[in-house]
């Protein structure tokens, strides 16, 4: 019997032990981290176009880049939001490892304006002229060296619609979006990758314009994701990391 309570005892000491320990670690863990420097820095800016503000999310590393570096611009989809899209496609982590920055500008009433594009209105397109404004400025901020473009559903059109009308884009990244229909493929031919959800609705769509940019001479890989809807591909963001850290290689 006494042998027994003295187990028992020894046991629950060892329990005690174990849980201050355990409690002891998660502490350390937790102020370690708090100590240590933060890989990134976001902020959140705007810019006044027209009179209204036009917000972007941006993503730098927290050191200082010691050559130029490329800026991805993340383009949401239609009722998404910048921060999000930053969330499910993990963008952030090109920036913490120092090997570009990513920028995520937020569309007018979260659409992109692809309805009705055209050559003879894109002057009059808010949103080309939003994302010029906003390339502008951060040229002049930081040393930027190449843009690509990723986009989501409505911000993938609006991605290739930026391809199709802009001499800058150095790669295009279009998730379960389809090309804009008033626009056709420009001599601007940078690789570009389509992303679709094998059970989306617009599947067809990306297929006939991977042929259409293939016809044209562009660089085009097409991945069709087993059993996804419309929505985004998070297996896939390792996989599009490496196809914009390609354009990187001399």
């Amino acid at each position: 019997m006494i042998t027994t309570l003295r187990k028992d005892r020894c046991m629950r000491v060892i329990v005690v032990l174990a849980m201050l320990l355990i409690g002891f670690g998660l502490v350390v863990y937790y102020r370690s981290s708090r100590n240590e420097r933060p890989f990134i820095v976001v902020s959140i800016e705007s810019i006044n176009l027209d009179g209204e503000s036009r917000s972007y999310r941006l993503t730098v590393p927290a050191s200082r880049p010691d050559a130029p570096l490329p800026i991805v611009v993340a383009l949401h989809g239609i009722g998404d939001s910048t921060e999000s899209m930053a969330h499910y496609s993990q963008l952030d982590r090109l920036a913490a490892r120092g090997e570009c920055y990513v920028v995520y500008p937020e569309a007018y009433k979260a659409m992109w304006n692809v309805v009705g594009i055209s050559p003879e209105n894109l002057a009059q397109n808010r949103d080309l002229r939003f994302i010029d404004e906003l390339l502008a400025r951060l040229r002049n901020q930081l040393d930027i060296d190449g843009v690509y473009l990723i986009g989501m559903s409505n911000g993938a059109t609006f991605a290739q619609a930026l391809l199709f009308t802009r001499t800058d884009i150095d790669a295009v990244v279009a998730h379960s979006g389809s090309k804009p229909k008033g626009l056709e493929p420009s001599d601007n031919a940078s690789p570009i990758l389509l992303i679709v959800g094998a059970n989306d609705p617009v599947i067809d769509a990306i297929r006939r314009d991977a042929a259409t940019y293939r016809a044209a001479g562009y660089s085009v890989q097409l991945i069709e994701a087993p059993h996804l809807g419309h929505q985004w591909s998070t297996p896939h963001n390792a996989q599009i990391e490496q196809f914009l850290l390609r354009r990187r290689q001399p």
